[in-house]
């Protein structure tokens, strides 16, 4: 899903065909592919739903982010301008 409209393109939706990925997976798809469309779509606003169920140990999601697999993606999407 890439969104309709005005906003085609910048609502992105990443599925993973497998769990158990991690920091290295999230980190890759941030770089490549969402960080690049946040910084040409130049929002004013960005809010973040902080689910957690991709942490390690979770058993809901089957991934695997690290603390601080998180922190490196929260100090990502605060250099968006």
């Amino acid at each position: 899903m890439v969104g309709e409209g005005p906003g085609a393109g910048y609502n992105i939706n990443v599925p993973w065909e497998n769990t158990g990925c991690g920091d290295a997976d999230y980190l890759a798809v941030w770089d490549h592919i969402l960080l690049p469309v946040a910084k040409e779509f130049d929002p004013d606003m960005i809010i973040v739903s902080a689910g957690l169920d991709a942490a390690v140990g979770d058993p809901l999601g089957g991934c695997r982010i690290t603390p601080y697999g998180y922190s490196v993606m929260l100090k990502k999407i605060r250099a968006v301008e």
